[in-house]
């Protein structure tokens, strides 16, 4: 199962993460996690949810980039059409520009350009994955949706947060997070786990890899999430900064769970 969600994101260009309806903060702090990640290999990411964000998401990286609908990606211009008055059509590109040209049958009048219209349609997104639920019925609302795609639910594992899932995943597809991504995981990680209350050995070890990729433990804008860590000795953020991993930045067995559904 594993294997197969990575190979999938190896081979996919274009990719739907859909958050589920009302998300928790740690789900919509993975999900921008992923697709942050995701962008990193240049490649074409939606980030769905059929709710809006709310106000605790704001201190998220990428929060505003989340839709509540798939937009299409083909252009389509439209015009109004007279049976048998367009002679050909054709295009060119110049000086960096894509001209389209319409040519009309010798007789019948130009295009009225006022009366063109632009539209997007088609989804080309064949990859979707549901981070948070293991409900493959989330992605019901996408248009488009048929069984050509491939859908995976990204869940918390056996003694593991879906952060620490999400950190792993990440680990797989030979990505180093940047502070942004880092901070997202880290602030999934919190709130997951009640500030660490809850935690287990592999969430403290996913901490301490964030930790090492950037992420700060608590922040003046992160407070109002997070609250403030501390131990009995003062602020975890006085412990000393430790260095950033060049590759290979969680070195754990490469495992997360994750369901696959048409």
């Amino acid at each position: 199962m594993t294997n197969d969600l990575i190979t999938e994101m190896a081979n996919s260009q274009n990719v739907v993460i859909v958050l589920p309806k009302n998300p928790a903060i740690s789900a919509i702090a993975c999900g921008l996690a992923l697709s942050l990640s995701l962008k990193k290999q240049n490649r074409q990411i939606d980030t769905v949810c059929q709710s809006e964000m709310t106000v605790e998401a704001n201190n998220l990286v990428g929060v505003q980039y989340v839709s509540t609908n798939l937009p299409g990606r083909n252009l389509v211009i439209s015009f109004n059409y007279a049976k048998d008055s367009i002679d050909k059509v054709s295009y060119n590109v110049e000086n960096g520009k894509f001209n389209l040209i319409v040519i009309p049958k010798t007789g019948n009048p130009p295009l009225n350009s006022a009366e063109v219209e632009y539209s997007y349609s088609g989804i080309n997104d064949e990859l979707v994955i549901i981070v948070g639920s293991s409900q493959a019925e989330e992605a019901n609302f996408l248009p488009g949706l048929t069984e050509n795609w491939k859908i995976f639910c990204l869940v918390p594992g056996h003694n593991r947060t879906l952060a620490s899932e999400t950190a792993q995943l990440i680990a797989s597809l030979d990505i180093m997070p940047d502070e942004d991504i880092a901070n997202n995981l880290m602030l999934g990680l919190i709130a997951e786990t009640n500030r660490f209350e809850t935690a287990a050995a592999a969430d403290f070890e996913t901490a301490a890899a964030l930790l090492r990729a950037g992420a700060k433990l608590s922040s003046p804008e992160s407070a109002t999430v997070t609250g403030q860590l501390n131990l009995e000795n003062g602020n975890l953020e006085r412990l000393p900064e430790m260095p950033k991993v060049k590759t290979d930045w969680l070195k754990q067995p490469k495992i997360f769970s994750s369901g696959e559904s048409n």
